[in-house]
């Protein structure tokens, strides 16, 4: 009898240490975050209206962009420049969430994400200033034509419920082909300001586009200022400066209860 309970006893001790080793050998299982992936267009300024530093920290922004983005969703990137419909400089879907869920492969995939940014990193870097800069492209930080852009994309597509749009940008266009006109919304005066009204009375007789952004991409707008300089050595005012664009959606479809959203000091959108 006592041989029996003894081998019990052994039998129990034998199942606990098999059952503690496969715990401890069996690898932790990582939960998804349930956010809907998202389309996004981005615009970047990549031209010399911005100085080295300012370039620099845009291309950090990007970066932690894609880190930041649902599982499974897609970035098209293009450049903010004199053209009306610019080539995507870069276009990546990031993997969906690993099915396993298991820590080694999300790590894995989040490797992966990574790398994708710092790609897209090096690709804004390589390409700012790219131009030959002389008294005519020195001017082709055309923001304005973007929105052309935007609604061509749109409208060749079917869905546009996820989709977002962000710039990344000083927001100061300094153009010669904008199609308000030419328009400099920095000189080139120390310590002068141009002058808001006059922007703003320019883009009110000047710029007539013919679509309506709004009914494509809602209030799905995000402008992320870039500059690493503090206000009072901007060229603009940030309120002035969210004044003279609200006029400018308002010529697509916007009205002023509408809210386009806009980041500063380092912040970026959220894509919950």
């Amino acid at each position: 009898m006592k041989i029996k309970v003894t081998c019990l006893i052994l039998l129990a001790i034998l199942l606990g240490c098999e059952e503690l080793t496969k715990n401890a050998f069996e690898e932790e299982k990582v939960t998804e975050s349930l956010r809907t992936p998202k389309n996004i267009i981005l615009f970047c300024d990549m031209t010399t209206s911005l100085d080295s530093i300012s370039i620099s920290t845009l291309a950090q922004y990007s970066r932690r962009l894609i880190n930041q983005l649902p599982w499974g969703s897609k970035i098209e990137v293009y450049p903010i420049n004199n053209s009306t419909f610019s080539k995507a400089i870069f276009k990546e879907e990031i993997a969906p969430f690993p099915k396993s869920g298991l820590t080694s492969d999300v790590n894995k995939a989040k490797k992966l994400r990574y790398i994708k940014a710092l790609q897209l990193e090096k690709e804004i870097l390589k390409r700012y200033g790219y131009e030959k800069i002389d008294t005519i492209n020195q001017y082709q930080s055309c923001i304005i034509t973007s929105l052309e852009s935007i609604h061509g994309l749109l409208k060749s597509r079917k869905d546009n419920k996820n989709t977002r749009v962000v710039f990344f940008s000083d927001m100061v266009e300094q153009c010669l082909v904008s199609s308000a006109g030419p328009i400099y919304m920095c000189t080139n005066i120390k310590n002068r300001r141009p002058d808001k009204k006059e922007i703003l009375q320019k883009i009110e007789k000047k710029y007539n586009p013919d679509f309506n952004l709004k009914n494509l991409i809602d209030n799905r707008i995000s402008v992320v200022i870039t500059s690493d300089k503090k206000e009072e050595h901007r060229c603009l005012l940030d309120k002035d400066l969210k004044e003279i664009w609200q006029k400018i959606f308002e010529k697509v479809g916007y009205s002023k209860e509408d809210f386009i959203s806009f980041h500063f000091n380092q912040r970026l959108p959220s894509f919950d």
